[in-house]
């Protein structure tokens, strides 16, 4: 009895105030909304205040509130993937980094010998040497713009020019060449919405270059004398390349490159005056490098700031 007179009661009560017995302690929008989103109970719609959905929802410029008659979802492009930081998502200012590469490279060059007495003569120079890299660079959107600074290890190549008369008759030759640059790079990262970015570009700068001719007696009287004779120079240098950048996070990317790069020319020695060889003959006479360059593999690490 006591029963059926509580619930006859509360039935009159909601009836009398104008609320649905369907609707009594229910809201219809309740655990629909997003987090900053109010539920109306009496329209069952979410409603995100003018000040929020302008920064939290997908930038609307709008001074009144915005009602959503659905749950409201923030638009996906709005959230930064695993390996793209915010900033550099949306473009909203560059993006300082920092990179370290290393380098296998195949240096070639043309090695020429001339003298007044014994004309022009040529090899090939080509070795494989190591290189190791840093850079300093900005990304703005799909650009990025460094100094690159980098070291090579000695290239060294054995020569004979086999000449019939002369300073370089009877003497086993070596060469070695040290080169240093610093470039200015700029790369085109393209778009592609995954981890994997390729990239093209190049870079123009400096290239120092130590050339070394060494020459040992390798005659059976040794009246030749053994020399070691030097040079360096600083020339214009320039490099194409492109390659394949794999994102590891928001901050880390792994570079895998190719480049072609042009160092110039080297000489290695000159002489002017009495043959060094014992003929008494007056000679003119330079060896050098020309057309000094590499094609490289390389493998980096880039950090951003």
């Amino acid at each position: 009895m006591k029963k059926s007179l509580l619930f006859s009661t509360f039935f009159c009560l909601t009836t009398v105030l104008g609320v649905p017995t369907a609707e009594a302690g229910y809201c219809a929008c309740a655990g629909r909304c997003v987090t900053g989103a109010v539920c109306n109970c009496s329209t069952g719609a979410c409603t995100i205040p003018a000040q929020q959905s302008r920064y939290a929802y997908g930038y609307v410029d709008t001074s009144a509130p915005v009602v959503y008659s659905q749950p409201v979802i923030a638009p996906s492009y709005q959230t930064p993937t695993p390996y793209r930081s915010h900033h550099e998502y949306t473009g909203a200012r560059p993006v300082p980094y920092i990179a370290a590469r290393v380098g296998v490279n195949m240096m070639e060059g043309d090695a020429e010998y001339r003298s007044s007495v014994d004309g022009t003569w040529k090899k090939d120079f080509d070795d494989s040497v190591f290189s190791g890299a840093l850079a300093f660079g900005v990304k703005i959107n799909s650009w990025r713009a460094e100094v690159e600074g980098a070291l090579y290890s000695k290239a060294e190549k054995e020569l004979d020019f086999s000449t019939p008369t002369g300073y370089h008759f009877g003497h086993d030759l070596k060469a070695r060449i040290q080169a240093k640059t610093l470039l200015f790079n700029l790369f085109y990262d393209i778009p592609t919405g995954t981890q994997l970015t390729p990239f093209i570009g190049g870079g123009v700068g400096f290239a120092h270059l130590k050339g070394t001719l060494e020459g040992k007696d390798e005659t059976p009287t040794s009246i030749l004398v053994p020399f070691s004779e030097s040079h360096s120079k600083a020339n214009f240098a320039w490099q194409i390349g492109a390659g394949l950048s794999y994102a590891l996070n928001r901050n880390t990317n792994v570079d895998f490159g190719y480049r072609y790069t042009n160092y110039g020319k080297v000489k290695l020695q000159s002489f002017e005056g009495i043959d060094r060889g014992g003929t008494g003959t007056y000679v003119k006479e330079k060896t050098e490098v020309k057309d000094l360059t590499s094609h490289s593999i390389s493998a980096g690490l880039r950090f951003s700031f």
